[in-house]
């Protein structure tokens, strides 16, 4: 319901849309551009990356710093971190759509955000692993073979796609500019044929 609301009032208002996977105008599911693009396939995963540390994160700072989940800490770091991600959010996707875009693929942008962001996931995981002891935190029990062998899995689909994208298959950008080049030749071509 959380994720229809969002999406309802999104577009009620009139914000921008993030479209993360390329998939506007696009006939199918193999069209998507996340699929032809090393950047943007990427970033996605980074992105699921740090939320779910974020997550993690979350029960395991409060728990070995033994705070309550309703106080005053939680609640700052719940609010810093809806700040914090609405400005990285919108600073990953400006730099994945320059990326893809054949014309602004040179821009070099700074970070500063998605910086920040990783320096506050490594803060509280030093955290995590520095009062973990007597807490109950599961973090160094042995994981189930199911699920190791599930991420595992996971992983090394994840690695071996983006190892294709980035070096096998051509870039998206590039596959763009060679259209856009190839229409244009293809209609000088046509020109040329019709002056004859």
């Amino acid at each position: 319901p959380a994720i229809f609301l969002g999406v309802y009032v999104v577009s009620k208002i009139g914000l921008q849309k993030y479209d993360w996977l390329g998939r506007y105008g696009k006939a199918s599911f193999r069209d998507w551009e996340v699929w032809n693009d090393y950047f943007r396939f990427g970033g996605i995963i980074q992105i699921y990356l740090i939320i779910s540390a974020n997550f993690l994160l979350g029960f395991f700072v409060i728990n070995a710093l033994w705070i309550p989940p309703l106080s005053i800490p939680t609640l700052t770091r719940i609010f810093i971190w809806f700040i914090l991600s609405n400005l990285v959010f919108k600073e990953g996707y400006k730099i994945i759509e320059s990326k893809s875009n054949p014309e602004t693929k040179d821009v070099k942008y700074d970070n500063a955000f998605r910086w920040i962001t990783f320096g506050i996931i490594v803060m509280e995981l030093g955290i995590s692993f520095k009062f973990e002891k007597d807490t109950g935190n599961l973090m160094e029990d042995p994981m189930p073979l199911v699920t190791f062998y599930g991420w595992l899995t996971t992983f090394i689909f994840i690695l071996y796609y983006y190892i294709y994208l980035r070096w096998i298959m051509k870039p998206a950008a590039e596959v763009k500019v060679q259209k856009a080049n190839g229409n244009s030749t293809k209609k000088s071509q046509q020109k040329e044929n019709l002056k004859k």
